[in-house]
C-alpha cells in the first residue's frame, strides 16, 4: 500500500548516478500503529523513511527550519470556538511530504530499499532513485510542506497571522475560519458551517484529508464539549498510560502537588548505597513525560515538578519522594 502510494505521487524516477556523485542516501521502514483517544487502532501504518542524516549540507538541503503552530495560539482559537455557533474539526493531509516538490538545485539521490523491485534498464554507473518529491525522513521535508501548504492557503483567501506562521485565518461577510497547523495536523474553529464546507471540500480536490474516527484529538490532546457548550482540552488517556508504565496507578491520591518541603542538593545521595539504589529508579523518565502533560494541558503542577527537574542529574530519596507526591496528586485529580 505504501508503495502504491509513492508510485501514485510520483516520488521519484529511475537514472544513473550522475557523473562525478557519488553521495547517496538510504532509506528504511517505520512501523507504526496509530491509536484512537480511547486507545483502540485506528489505522495502522507502515511508511518508509529516509534516513536524513546522512544527507550533506549545501548538496542534499540548505534550509530545514519549519514553522509550528504554538500551545498559546491554539488555546486562544478555542477559547473562542467555546462561544455559542462556533465549532471545531480537526483533520490532517495524508502523505502530506509526498506533494512537496524537491528543487533542480540540491537533487537527492536514494539507493534502491528492501521491498523495490528494480527495473531492468542498461546502464554503466550505479542504478538509483532521483528524489522529484520530499519523503519524510528527509532534513528539508517540514520546510517544503510548509511552503506548499502556504501558497495554497493563500491562494484560497486566508491571511497568514503576523504573530503566529502557523495561524491562517479568512475572515468574510459570511463568517470567520482559522487554522491552526502543525506540520500536516489542523485544527479548524469556525462560526459558519456551509462557509468552512466549501472551503473543505474545494481543499479535498487538492490534497487527500483524513479525520480519525472520534474526531477529537489534536497533538495527542483531546478536546471534548462540556455540558454547557464550552470546550475541555485534556490528557487523560496520556496520564493513564504514564501511570501504567511506571505502576503506580493504585497509588493513594493527595490533595495537592507539592509536599511541605524545600528540596536542595543536600538531599542527594552520598553514600555507595544510596547512588546504586537511586540507578533503579526512573525519575528522569517521569519528569520527562510529566513535563509534556505540564506543558500542553496541566500547568497545576508546573512549579512542583520544576522543582524535582533541577535535580535530575543527582536525584535523592527525598527528590524521589517528592516526584512521587506529584504522581499521587495526579491519581487523585485526572
Amino acid at each position: 500500500r505504501e508503495l502504491k502510494n509513492l508510485k501514485d505521487h510520483s516520488v521519484w524516477e529511475w537514472c544513473e548516478l550522475p557523473e562525478g556523485r557519488n553521495h547517496t542516501i538510504d532509506a528504511t521502514w517505520a512501523w507504526r500503529v496509530k491509536p484512537t483517544s480511547q486507545g483502540h487502532v485506528d489505522k495502522w501504518k507502515a511508511r518508509l523513511c529516509a534516513r536524513g542524516f546522512r544527507e550533506v549540507y549545501g548538496m542534499d538541503h540548505v534550509e530545514t527550519h519549519a514553522p509550528v503552530t504554538t500551545l498559546t495560539t491554539w488555546r486562544a482559537c478555542l477559547a473562542e470556538a467555546s462561544r455559542p455557533g462556533w465549532r471545531v474539526h480537526i483533520w490532517d493531509v495524508a502523505s502530506a511530504y509526498l506533494m512537496s516538490e524537491i528543487p533542480e538545485a540540491t537533487p537527492i539521490y536514494l539507493r534502491p530499499f528492501e521491498g523495490l523491485e528494480i527495473p531492468n534498464i542498461p546502464h554503466k554507473r550505479p542504478l538509483v532513485l532521483k528524489l522529484k518529491k520530499c519523503l519524510y525522513g528527509l532534513k528539508s521535508s517540514g520546510r517544503r510542506w510548509n511552503q506548499t501548504i502556504d501558497r495554497k492557503l493563500k491562494t484560497m483567501g486566508f491571511r497568514q497571522s503576523t504573530n503566529d506562521p502557523c495561524l491562517y485565518i479568512r475572515e468574510t461577510k459570511e463568517g470567520i475560519i482559522r487554522l491552526n497547523l502543525h506540520v500536516d495536523d489542523c485544527c479548524a474553529t469556525y462560526n459558519n458551517e456551509e462557509m468552512y464546507q466549501k472551503f473543505f471540500d474545494e481543499l479535498r480536490q487538492e490534497y487527500k484529508l483524513s479525520t480519525a474516527a472520534d474526531n477529537n484529538m489534536f497533538l495527542g490532546m483531546l478536546i471534548d464539549r462540556t455540558k454547557d457548550g464550552g470546550i475541555q482540552v485534556h490528557q487523560r488517556h496520556y496520564l493513564d498510560t504514564v501511570l501504567a508504565v511506571h505502576n503506580c496507578d493504585e497509588w493513594k491520591p493527595v490533595v495537592n502537588p507539592s509536599r511541605k518541603i524545600s528540596l536542595s542538593k543536600e538531599h542527594a545521595p552520598k553514600t555507595d548505597e544510596e547512588r546504586e539504589r537511586m540507578k533503579n529508579v526512573p525519575y528522569r523518565q517521569i519528569v520527562g513525560s510529566l513535563m509534556y502533560l505540564a506543558n500542553c494541558t496541566r500547568p497545576d503542577i508546573s512549579q512542583a515538578l520544576g522543582v524535582c527537574a533541577r535535580f535530575s542529574a543527582d536525584p535523592g530519596e527525598q527528590h524521589w519522594n517528592a516526584l512521587k507526591w506529584i504522581l499521587r496528586y495526579l491519581i487523585g485529580h485526572k
